[in-house]
């Protein structure tokens, strides 16, 4: 069942969702926007076999700094702890949306499209693993006298949206992006291992879509592995 609205308009990022349902053969509707005060809704539902899963999109635009830099030299830059930053924002915004679902044992995804003209075009997945996980951090341990130092233990730090205590409503935050030569759309799961409700992997297998989770590597850092 399709539910459109003629009275809002869409974004790219919710015209790609649904595009992106509609060729992998997903059931969604678009749930109105709440007016009662201080009561949020997802944007979307969808449908996996018989179960419901909440949806709230967040689409990247260029900001004024972006803007500047694409005027000037065509491209601009907006990684790094920039880009981290802004994924935990929209984390932060969209949870409110997601969190009445989970107390309704419905999974619930952020959905992030990057509209910013850079490349890559899609949300790159070290920027999500850090904005849930946290910081890449290490201790520096220096010997004297050679006052050389060495990386004692590293560890994720400061920064994490997720845990057992925080935002355990989410079940995982999906990069939705497009493969222009091939004309296809891609989605990657990012999953939430501290999410109350989880989004089962074997729920959408697809050749255009990839699930991931957080394991912990040798040297401690969490980095993702295809699941």
């Amino acid at each position: 069942m399709i539910a459109q609205l003629k009275s809002e308009r869409k974004t790219k990022s919710e015209k790609l969702f649904e595009r992106f349902c509609t060729e992998n053969d997903i059931p969604f509707s678009r749930i109105p926007r709440s007016k009662e005060q201080g009561r949020k809704s997802p944007d979307y539902m969808i449908v996996m076999g018989k179960q419901n899963v909440a949806v709230e999109i967040k689409q990247f635009d260029a900001n004024s700094d972006n803007k500047k830099q694409l005027g000037e030299n065509g491209i601009t830059g907006v990684f790094e702890d920039k880009m981290i930053a802004r994924v935990r924002s929209k984390i932060k915004k969209a949870v409110p949306q997601l969190k009445m679902q989970s107390e309704k044992n419905i999974p619930a995804l952020i959905m992030l499209y990057n509209n910013i003209p850079a490349s890559p075009k899609y949300v790159h997945p070290d920027d999500i693993l850090q904005a849930m996980y946290g910081n890449e951090q290490a201790t520096l341990i220096f010997h004297v006298p050679s006052d050389a130092p060495y990386i004692g233990r590293l560890y994720n730090g400061g920064g994490r949206q997720v845990s057992l205590k925080d935002n355990t409503s989410l079940s995982a935050i999906v990069s939705l992006f497009e493969d222009f030569e091939r004309n296809e759309l891609h989605a990657n799961f990012y999953h939430n291992i501290y999410g109350a409700i989880r989004f089962e992997p074997n729920w959408l297998r697809r050749q255009n879509v990839k699930h991931f989770i957080p394991v912990r590597s040798e040297n401690e850092f969490w980095v993702w592995k295809e699941a």
